[in-house]
């Protein structure tokens, strides 16, 4: 028995059953998560496709901060995308899943020198984030006169009345100067092309932030075209929950439409003209994965009852909080006595007073039923924490595969170590 929200479910949710969740259960523990690999590959290609209809000299870096399941980055990788990390440890997982280094960018602050020098001399693209990134790419370059390298900048562009964010570099300031003067100083090395990543995600924000990158590269580009233009990302996702704006939530071609006209006309006469990087994170995944969680009580509640799941918000949100997910109950036939009701919440089942996962669910739910939160793909994965339970196990459905297991679920002794071990 199946009680659904009435937006759409992934194809897997309308074929699965209370036995099916249980028997995935039985194998792989009471909460877990499921990656629809069809719906990451129709997202790819939906947000390729728009915005390679405004401005074909398009590339989408897919950021490993929104979710760095190994999983989905190869998937990323095998459907074109390329990879846009920004620590050693995603460096790492770029590698481990067969990325070439030409299509990784490598952005991020306070980087370890070797690994910004392991990167750059691999062929990834580094971008620089302060004058201390542009000596270590700078010394590096030195040291490999035989080759050329080329390098971007983050620029730091806020909005007019704000103040300057921590990322990257004012242009036109000391700092900024300091940086360009270091890079331009090494005859193999060159300034290739520039970035950015604001907050703000509705298409009037792109427009500015692709108006304010194309100013700035007017002034570092004069005798020549970029080869590159980073927007980074924050577009948002086809789920709504989170879009508050008047009138309805922007759609990938309203941001490609946003972006691509002031591109074209920059650069209407330049042969090449340069690459447009896009990096929609949250965009691709979130719509993707899905948390199972069994029930394992229902009871009263301070405003209505509360259904406690085996999972914990920290499996669905654990850096906003959020409850606004779209919740389905996979509900069993076996349960004699349900708690009958006109709403109810979820509550998770940590320690905390105020782990609430979900509120206001219409319906009826029982011991031994399954919640379903849909749209949990972006940071679930790469913010979890061990926090009272190790990490759900995530399961993969493809409509040609069917369930496969992806990662398995986390154990004790892996985040403790071994029962009487020493310190």
């Amino acid at each position: 028995m199946l009680r659904r929200s009435p937006e759409l479910p992934p194809q897997w949710l309308t074929d699965i059953d209370w036995q099916k969740a249980q028997d995935l259960s039985e194998r792989h523990g009471d909460s877990f998560f499921v990656l629809d690999l069809d719906r990451l590959r129709a997202n790819v290609e939906t947000w390729r496709e728009a915005f390679r209809t405004e401005y074909p000299d398009t590339d989408i870096a897919f950021p490993y901060k929104a979710n760095n399941l190994p999983a989905i980055c190869e998937s990323m990788a095998v459907l074109g995308v390329r990879a846009e990390v920004g620590s050693p440890m995603e460096w790492w997982l770029a590698g481990h899943v067969g990325v070439n280094p030409r299509d990784v960018i490598y952005n991020g602050s306070g980087r370890p020198a070797a690994s910004v020098v392991e990167a750059l001399v691999s062929g990834a693209t580094v971008i620089v984030d302060s004058p201390r990134d542009a000596r270590i790419v700078a010394e590096a370059a030195r040291s490999n006169r035989g080759r050329r390298f080329d390098v971007g900048i983050r620029c730091n562009l806020p909005a007019p009345g704000e103040p300057a964010g921590r990322l990257g570099l004012v242009p036109q300031g000391a700092q900024w100067e300091e940086a360009v003067a270091t890079l331009s100083d090494v005859e193999n090395l060159r300034i290739e092309g520039l970035h950015c990543h604001l907050l703000g995600g509705d298409p009037a924000e792109f427009r500015r932030r692709i108006s304010a990158l194309l100013e700035v590269a007017s002034d570092v580009f004069r005798t020549r075209s970029p080869g590159f233009l980073d927007i980074g990302g924050g577009f948002y996702e086809e789920s709504s929950e989170q879009w508050t704006a008047p009138g309805p939530k922007p759609t990938p071609a309203d941001y490609a439409r946003a972006v691509g006209e002031p591109l074209r006309q920059a650069f209407r006469e330049a042969t090449p003209r340069p690459t447009l990087v896009i990096e929609p994170g949250r965009a691709l995944v979130t719509t993707a994965m899905t948390l199972v969680s069994r029930v394992m009580d229902v009871k009263p509640g301070p405003r209505r009852p509360v259904a406690v799941v085996a999972g914990s918000i920290f499996h669905t949100s654990p850096n906003t909080r959020r409850t606004d997910f779209p919740v389905h109950v996979l509900a069993t036939s076996r349960c004699e006595t349900p708690l009958r009701h006109d709403h109810f919440d979820v509550a998770g089942s940590s320690p905390m007073p105020d782990e609430w996962l979900a509120l206001r669910v219409d319906g009826t739910v029982a011991e031994g039923d399954f919640v379903v939160f849909r749209n949990v793909g972006a940071y679930s994965v790469s913010v979890r924490t061990v926090f009272t339970h190790p990490s759900p196990a995530v399961l993969g459905h493809a409509a040609r595969t069917g369930f496969t297991e992806l990662a398995p679920a986390g154990t004790p002794e892996q985040i403790l170590g071994p029962a009487g071990e020493g310190t």
